[in-house]
């Protein structure tokens, strides 16, 4: 198996696919080579579609809003991580 999270990127058609029999999963923003090879395909917010904080090259902290609302089913990364680790340790009891 492979995980591969992706957010923004863009798969580029000189990197190479995952060889095949792996089961494939990848978080992505956009649709490309390795989103139609994946076993499955876990949609994420880009960059118009997130608040937060980012550094910026002069290395200063910038508050950012998001700019639209996220689309269809996509999540943040971090909803995505945490969802994921609910079902794989069996949520959170207490």
């Amino acid at each position: 198996a492979l995980y591969v999270m992706l957010g923004d990127e863009e798969w580029s058609d000189d990197m190479p696919l995952p060889a095949g029999g792996t089961f494939l999963v990848v978080q992505a923003s956009y649709a490309s080579p390795l989103t139609e090879r994946a076993d499955v395909v876990l949609p994420t917010t880009n960059w118009a579609e997130r608040s937060g904080t980012f550094t910026n090259l002069e290395g200063r902290d910038v508050k950012a809003q998001a700019a639209v609302a996220p689309t269809g089913e996509a999540k943040m990364d971090w909803e995505i991580i945490s969802l994921l680790a609910d079902q794989v340790t069996g949520g959170n009891d207490g």
